[in-house]
C-alpha cells in the first residue's frame, strides 16, 4: 500500500501538493461513506497514505507477522499526515481501541507524533486492524466478501453500518464516554509525553513546526466536529513539504542518517496469540529490538520512505530486514 512519492513531491509547488492532498482526502471520505462495504488485505508495510488508506476502510484483514508495520513517519522527514492522519486515525483509535477512549486518543496521538510504527497486535488492539489471521489475509477478505455477496455473512455488512454511524457521532467533538462532556484539549496539550515530544522535535532535525502543527490539527479535531480541519491538514502538508526542513530531512534519510528517536511511553502489550499480558517499556513497532537493529531497520525504511517506496514490503526490503534480523 503506497503512500506519497517524495520525489514527486519535491517536483511540485505549494499550491499543487496540497490540491493532492485534498485529492486524497475526498477520496478516502467517498470510500469510507460508500453503501458497499470496503474490506481491505494488509500484507506489507502501510506507512503514511498507506496507513490513511487503511483507517479508510470498513473491515481490515492483516497477518499476524512481527516486524510488519503500519504508521505515520511523516515527522522523521519534517513533514505532517497529509490525507486524514491528523483527522480520522485519532478519532479511529480512540473510538475503537480495547484499552479505553483515552488510551487510543493518546496512542494515535504518539504514533503520529513520533512517527514510530505500529505492530499488527498494536494496531489490532487499538482498533485499526479489524482481524488478525495467522496467514492469507487476502483468502480470508475473499472469503467475507463471497459471504456478503451470498448473504452468509454478515460481517462485512455489520463492520460498513458501524462505520457510518461512527461518521454520525463525529459530527461533534469527541466526546468523553465517561461523562458525557466534549474531552479537553488538556487530555492532549497537558501530557508529559506530548509535550516532550514537541520539544524533542524542537531540539532534534529542526522539526518543531512539523510537531506544534500536528498537536494543534489533533487539539482542533478533538474539539471539532470530524472533517472540519482537513482543509487545514493539506495546506500544512503543502506548506511544509516545500520548506527547508523537510528537504534537509529527505536528503538525511537519503544518506541513511535517521535522527533519535523520543523517549515513548510506556504501555501494555497484549498478545493475541497466547492471551497473555506483558508491561512493555519500548516504542510502537520495536518489539524486543536491539538497538543496532532498530537503528539499521529505520535506516532501511528511511531510504524507502524518501525513496517513495516505504509502504510496500517488497521482497527486496523484506529480505534486507530479515537480514538484519538474523
Amino acid at each position: 500500500v503506497p503512500g506519497q512519492d517524495t520525489k514527486e513531491l519535491a517536483t511540485m509547488d505549494q499550491e499543487r501538493i496540497t490540491e493532492v492532498a485534498a485529492w486524497a482526502q475526498e477520496a478516502f471520505q467517498e470510500l469510507e461513506t460508500l453503501n458497499i462495504p470496503v474490506v481491505l488485505a494488509l500484507n506489507g508495510l502501510a506507512l503514511g497514505g498507506g496507513n490513511e488508506l487503511v483507517a479508510a476502510a470498513h473491515y481490515v484483514v492483516a497477518p499476524n507477522i512481527p516486524r510488519v508495520y503500519v504508521g505515520q513517519p511523516e515527522i522523521y522527514i519534517n513533514l505532517i499526515p497529509g490525507f486524514g492522519g491528523t483527522q480520522r486515525l485519532i478519532r479511529l483509535m480512540a473510538d475503537r481501541s480495547k484499552d479505553g477512549q483515552e488510551a487510543g486518543l493518546l496512542f494515535a496521538a504518539d504514533t503520529v507524533l513520533t512517527g514510530q510504527p505500529m505492530t499488527m497486535e498494536e494496531a489490532h488492539r487499538h482498533g485499526l486492524i479489524s482481524e488478525l489471521v495467522s496467514s492469507n489475509e487476502l483468502a480470508r477478505a475473499y472469503q467475507l466478501a463471497i459471504g456478503h455477496a451470498l448473504g452468509t455473512d454478515p460481517t462485512l455488512q455489520r463492520a460498513m453500518e458501524e462505520r457510518h454511524e461512527t461518521i454520525k457521532r463525529w459530527e461533534q467533538p469527541l466526546i468523553d464516554r465517561k461523562s458525557g462532556q466534549p474531552i479537553a484539549a488538556t487530555v492532549l496539550t497537558d501530557d508529559p509525553y506530548i509535550r516532550h515530544y514537541v520539544e524533542h522535535a524542537a531540539q532534534v532535525g529542526l522539526r518543531k513546526d512539523a510537531a506544534q502543527t500536528i498537536l494543534d490539527l489533533l487539539v482542533a479535531n478533538i474539539t471539532h466536529p470530524f472533517g472540519v480541519r482537513f482543509g487545514d491538514e493539506a495546506y500544512h502538508f503543502g506548506r511544509l513539504a516545500t520548506g527547508a526542513p523537510a528537504k534537509a530531512a529527505m536528503l538525511r534519510f537519503l544518506q541513511r542518517r535517521p535522527l533519535p528517536r523520543p523517549m515513548h511511553r510506556p504501555f501494555v502489550v497484549q498478545s493475541s496469540l497466547d492471551g497473555g499480558e506483558e508491561i512493555a517499556k519500548r516504542s510502537p513497532g520495536d518489539p524486543g529490538l536491539s538497538p543496532e537493529e532498530s537503528e539499521a531497520i529505520d535506516s532501511l525504511i528511511a531510504r524507502k520512505i524518501a525513496e517513495g517506496k516505504s509502504a510496500l514490503l517488497d521482497e527486496p526490503l523484506h529480505a534486507q530486514i530479515v537480514k538484519i534480523l538474523e
